[in-house]
């Protein structure tokens, strides 16, 4: 013992002594060099006698800057990790020294003397960012401060030694105090990462079928010490339980089904609403079906299905659902049925983008229910079913059903493209003489069912039957409008604290009290970040445990981990979940008891959904919903009136597919390829418009009726060439090459990838921080490292959209000559010029530059440039014109709907930011006093709907002023000029500038008694000139 004391002391000595030197950290290889006996066993040894006072570590290399590696001349034991040794209980506390002569420190006497030069700079080992801002300070130690520490570290050994002695003493050991030791010590071992979506897990202790006691609950929750009174006024609200309503079948049903039933879903008795729908489809009708969420509306088209399979053994069925994740789900729940049914295995099958394609022709001959999707019917389905080729079109004309679900979700430009394939599928059925096909529509949340279903398929009002009176029970929904405090207490201008440290505050409280939660997130880098700081939490608690049974589940994802963590979720694997608006839909996710909303999603539709993931228990238990707001305009309005929350109606849907002439054309030319168009048999799907149309098709005049065939500037297949959902993008591979796995673990748009996949930047997979350290442009590759480190990244980037040719133009009647309005082309470029390092406590340590080329999109657009006569009233009143610009830009999208068929997003403005508007150094980015406007999609002729609204300019500039004037906000709310569309979150916003921009637009007088004065109250003031 007395060896191993007497190599304690040296480590010690050189360990104290490298706390004090600039240039020097406590690695194990360092710290060899104190005693020429020293093994890996020793280091071993000290951390199990004084545990409390030693960090023994392997320690991730990549958690050191590269300056700084190269200063501490670093060198990875393995795999890219240190080794590190190192005391922790308890630091020098160094204080500025004047230059001075270095004394002979030689009266330190006996075993304990150290030398010291006084003029160097101690580093924080512990956290070597902090050393940046100490380089330049001269630090001052007492050499007897220094002598001090060591002899307190090594008479803290000799305690430990004698405590061990006597712990050997009272077990009864033999052997030596050596050789107690090397029985009980363990030598760190390079750390592994493992799977983290592919590891075993048990299932979790959730899956218990207790109920929860939520009002219980949110005691616990409003009684924690990290409660402020989030909870806002009037922000406690309950939606009332409601009993099951039970009704009969005008028919008899099959036995077989009624068995397979309850014996997998537990059903014997129908409710009143599934009732009501399947005696309609047994009549002969479609139906649409709009009752709440987990109300049963599965069970009305799987029914009919299934008895049709048992009674004609060539019945076929599509089940066409807008999202991969719930068409799984789905297809798991009819599977299990058809099964039970003594069904084969294939006899339910997928084809969707995901399908190998060696297996594609296998299903398409032998699955008699199909689940997929719009994309697939319209590019892989549809394309070629005329008489030279065989494809889908047996399976076609025995097709007897057709499903789409969550029909909500078909809404402004892309609805208008489906109902337009839908409109296709219908044409080909009839041409293949299929007439007895029956649709089958459902929703939770939308206004006009009915209307909906009868544009989106084409279809007759008088052949469908609407069932929205709904039978099924449900317990009590507790809903919380939760917002996020001030940055500084009792200061509104400090701003609102971050939805993630809410989130993560109250997810990590639900798991650890088994109550089973998803919280949803607007985007993927919040997703990201939540079970981050989740996983971190459970750690600093104690339960790293509860790391295990938390995922988060987002688009990009591969395939192959999607259907792995739906697995685990339906399973009951899982405790957390954290998710984007995938898992929105109708997703079977097993028994949740809590839904966290991580600020407020794009629609009150949206909220509805994600709210009713919660509280689908069969014992009719109690549910939790908390809404967590953020700062922006949109989220304060609802935190300010949470009633609206549940009484506000369902906002509008609207589709155009006979009045699109951009959308119908491309439809009809897809159209033609499947089967000639002929304009009488045909005007019956596409409407009257065809015979406009028909003059970009190309004319067969051989026969004497004229058929009309797709224009020869399409390729071989034109549905590859109409995109359905927006831009067409490639997509990049990350690939994981941690301990050489070389796993893809997402897929990412080429348009995220300078925001995300930047050499040394961090990427963020499942909360875990992955360096990226090669992105590879002309393969699409990414690789990526798993790393241990506590900095992130976040990139530096700007978007312009800009004219560049001027195709039309008017004058705006009421403006006096200052109104001149263009349509033409325009382009819209993102660029990424670099990325900040930000430490755990978000401050920078690094700016990075990097040389990404530009992403473009060349598309449609209109403009408007500001009169100088408006800049100077905006000056005068001391408002923001960036501000005034955004909110103009603003209230003029929400006002778009009226004129225009589009949803939030689609098309798209020039959102200030902050961070350019309210920097300290002047910017060389000035930009033009202009309101801008863009189709999201690019291409040619855009998406037509920026042209329409251009048409329509006149009448929404009035009816945004309107909005203006009669709104009661003093700064901006989402009722007037925020949007939570915006890439900005609203920051940058003028309400009483914008009233000025769009008065004088219009031609109005503006009584300025009611214009208020700046500097508006929701913004800094800006000190720089951003736009002229």
């Amino acid at each position: 013992m007395d060896h191993l004391y007497n190599v304690f002391k040296s480590v010690n000595t050189l360990a104290t002594f490298m706390r004090c030197r600039k240039h020097v950290l406590p690695t194990v290889k360092n710290l060899s060099c104190a005693h020429k006996d020293i093994t890996d066993e020793h280091f071993a040894m000290f951390k199990y006698l004084l545990p409390e006072d030693i960090s023994y570590v392997w320690v991730d290399a990549e958690q050191y800057s590269g300056d700084q590696r190269d200063v501490f001349d670093i060198e990875e034991d393995g795999d890219n990790w240190i080794l590190m040794f190192d005391f922790i209980d308890g630091d020098l506390k160094p204080q500025p020294a004047k230059k001075r002569k270095v004394e002979d420190q030689s009266g330190v006497k006996g075993e304990d003397r150290v030398k010291v030069e006084l003029d160097e700079t101690v580093l924080n080992l512990t956290n070597p960012r902090e050393n940046n801002k100490r380089d330049k300070q001269v630090w001052s130690f007492s050499v007897d401060d220094m002598g001090g520490l060591v002899a307190k570290r090594n008479a803290k050994f000799k305690e430990a030694a004698e405590l061990l002695r006597s712990k050997m003493k009272t077990v009864g050991y033999q052997g030596t105090e050596i050789d107690y030791l090397k029985e009980k010590i363990e030598i760190p071992k390079v750390p592994t990462f493992g799977d983290v979506v592919n590891m075993d897990r048990e299932k979790a202790a959730a899956q218990n079928q207790e109920m929860v006691d939520v009002t219980q609950l949110i005691t616990d929750i409003t009684t924690k010490e990290s409660y402020s009174g989030q909870i806002v006024e009037n922000g406690y609200m309950i939606v009332p339980a409601e009993e099951a309503r039970y009704g009969e079948l005008e028919y008899e049903l099959n036995s077989e089904i009624k068995a397979a039933f309850e014996v997998t879903k537990g059903v014997t008795k129908l409710f009143t609403h599934q009732a009501e729908a399947l005696n309609a489809l047994h009549r002969g009708q479609n139906v649409v079906v709009c009752t709440p969420t987990s109300s049963g509306k599965s069970l009305i088209y799987q029914t009919p299905v299934l008895e049709s399979l048992l009674n004609n053994s060539s019945t076929r069925a599509f089940f066409i659902f807008p999202t991969k994740a719930l068409a799984q789900d789905q297809k798991r729940s009819l599977t299990e049925l058809a099964l039970a049914l003594g069904f084969e295995y294939g006899t339910v099958e997928t084809f969707d983008g995901d399908t190998p394609f060696e297996k594609r022709c296998e299903i398409r001959d032998r699955a008699r229910v199909v689940f997929t999707n719009p994309d697939m019917m319209h590019v892989s389905i549809l394309p070629k079913l005329d008489a030279h080729r065989s494809s889908w079109r047996q399976f076609i004309q025995n097709l007897r059903y057709v499903v789409v679900d969550e029909i909500h979700y078909y809404n402004s430009l892309f609805g208008t493209h489906v109902s337009l394939v839908l409109r296709r599928l219908r044409r080909v059925c009839k041409l293949l003489g299929n007439d007895t096909v029956q649709f089958i529509s459902c929703s939770a949340t939308i206004s006009k069912p009915l209307e909906h279903m009868s544009n989106l398929f084409g279809l007759d009002q008088e052949t469908i039957t609407l069932v929205d009176s709904p039978g099924g029970a449900h317990g009590l929904k507790h809903v919380l409008a939760w917002n996020t405090p001030y940055v500084s207490p009792e200061d509104p201008r400090s701003g609102r604290a971050s939805v993630v440290g809410e989130a993560i505050a109250l997810l990590s409280h639900m798991v650890k009290a088994n109550i089973r939660t998803i919280v949803f997130c607007r985007v993927r880098v919040i997703c990201e970040q939540i079970i981050k700081g989740v996983r971190q939490r459970f750690v600093a608690d104690g339960r790293p445990d509860l790391s295990n049974v938390v995922m988060s589940y987002r688009g990009g994802y591969s395939p192959q981990d999607r259907r792995k963590i739906e697995q685990d979720m339906f399973s009951g694997s899982l405790i957390g979940i954290v998710a984007t608006n995938a898992l929105e839909l109708g997703i079977d996710i097993g028994q949740l008891d809590a839904c966290i909303i991580a600020g407020f999603p794009m629609t009150v539709s949206n909220l509805r959904q994600q709210s009713g993931r919660a509280g689908r228990r069969k014992d009719g238990s109690d549910s939790l919903t908390i809404v967590i707001g953020s700062g922006d305009p949109v989220d304060q309005f609802y935190m300010n009136n949470p009633d609206k929350m549940l009484t506000e109606p369902t906002e509008a849907l609207t589709i155009e597919p006979l009045t699109n002439l951009l959308l119908l054309e491309s439809h009809v030319q897809c159209a033609a390829n499947e089967f000639p168009i002929e304009l009488s048999h045909d005007e019956e799907f596409f409407g009257p418009l065809l015979h406009t149309v028909k003059d970009k098709l190309i004319e067969d005049k051989s026969e004497e009726t004229a058929f009309y065939h797709t224009s020869s500037r399409f390729s071989d297949n034109p549905a590859k060439d109409v995109s359905i959902r927006g831009i067409e993008e490639n997509h990049y591979a990350v690939v994981d090459i941690t301990q050489n796995r070389g796993h893809i673990i997402e897929l990412l748009e080429e348009s995220r990838v300078p925001f995300t996949l930047y050499e040394g930047g961090i990427f963020m997979h499942q909360g875990f921080p992955h360096l990226v350290v090669e992105v590879n442009v002309e393969d699409r590759i990414g690789k990526v490292r798993r790393v241990n480190v506590d900095w992130y990244t976040r990139q530096r980037d700007f978007t312009d959209t800009d004219p560049v040719k001027q195709l039309e133009a008017k004058q705006l009647s009421n403006a006096h000559g200052a109104g001149k309005v263009s349509f033409g082309d325009i382009r819209i470029t993102t660029t990424v010029f670099g990325f900040f390092k930000f430490d755990k406590r978000d401050r920078v340590m690094e700016a990075v530059e990097v040389d990404h080329p530009p992403f473009v999109i060349n598309t449609k657009g209109f403009w408007i440039d500001i009169p100088q006569t408006s800049m100077k009233l905006i000056e005068a009143k001391k408002l923001s014109l960036a501000g005034a610009i955004h909110a103009a830009e603003h209230a003029l999208i929400n006002f778009f709907p009226r004129y225009v068929v589009c949803g939030p997003g689609d098309v798209r403005t020039e959102c200030k930011a902050p961070e350019k508007e309210f920097a300290k150094r002047q910017s060389t980015r000035i930009r033009p006093a202009r309101l801008i406007f863009g189709d999201k999609v690019g291409g040619e002729g855009g998406s037509g709907l920026s042209q329409k609204a251009f048409q329509f300019v006149e009448e929404i500039i009035n009816n945004a002023v309107d909005g203006i004037n009669a709104c009661e906000c003093e700064w901006g709310c989402h009722s007037c000029v925020a949007g939570a569309f915006c890439t900005e979150n609203g920051l940058v916003l003028s309400k009483p500038g914008a009233q000025i921009i769009l008065s004088k637009l219009a031609g109005r007088d503006i009584d300025w008694t009611k214009v208020k004065e700046g500097p508006e109250p929701n913004m800094p003031i800006a000190e720089i000139i951003t736009i002229e």
